[in-house]
């Protein structure tokens, strides 16, 4: 197996770190930087067409793209043409912050390549950013106790890393050090 390139896994981090401040939210789930990344690059996008292109049910689909709406990531218009539909388009600083985020990775397809590959590890459940940046810190720094695994991590309540670090012991990503 070959060794990650340690700069590849800062910039991993640095992706996490900009979508954490771009969604406001470590908690939020993985896969609505999905959304987000696929309505960026389809502006105008319905319903319908990101829970076509995203495989997604309507409830998740729409749950997150209400979620996008009420973080102010996402702003929704009347179809012009067809006044029941209601399209999807990105606001102007949330742009700005995945253009941030696309000279990093590369690009949108790279970005959704990333997050699926996170989602992937662990496909029952629904991986956070947080989780996220708890694997690319022990991948870059090594074995780190819990606490100084929280200390890497976002300034949220304590219970919430516990809990993040605790799922990802039970999935095997991290060994317990209690």
């Amino acid at each position: 197996m070959t060794p990650l390139d340690p700069r590849r896994v800062q910039q991993l981090g640095q992706i996490i770190d900009l979508l954490v401040e771009t969604l406001g939210e470590p908690s939020c789930p993985l896969r609505r930087a999905i959304v987000l990344n696929d309505i960026w690059q389809h502006p105008g996008a319905t319903l319908r067409e990101v829970m076509e292109r995203l495989n997604l049910d309507k409830s998740t689909a729409f749950r997150d793209i209400e979620w996008l709406v009420d973080h102010s990531c996402l702003i929704k218009k009347t179809n012009e043409t067809n006044k029941r539909e209601i399209d999807l388009f990105v606001f102007e600083k949330t742009k700005m912050q995945l253009e941030q985020i696309y000279r990093i990775c590369g690009g949108s397809p790279y970005l959704t390549a990333i997050l699926q590959g996170f989602i992937d590890l662990a496909p029952k459940r629904k991986q956070s950013l947080r989780e996220a940046k708890i694997l690319i810190s022990l991948t870059l720094y090594g074995k780190m106790d819990k606490n100084e695994l929280a200390k890497s991590l976002y300034d949220g309540p304590t219970t919430t890393d516990q809990r993040a670090i605790q799922n990802l012991i039970n999935e095997g990503f991290v060994e317990d050090d209690a």
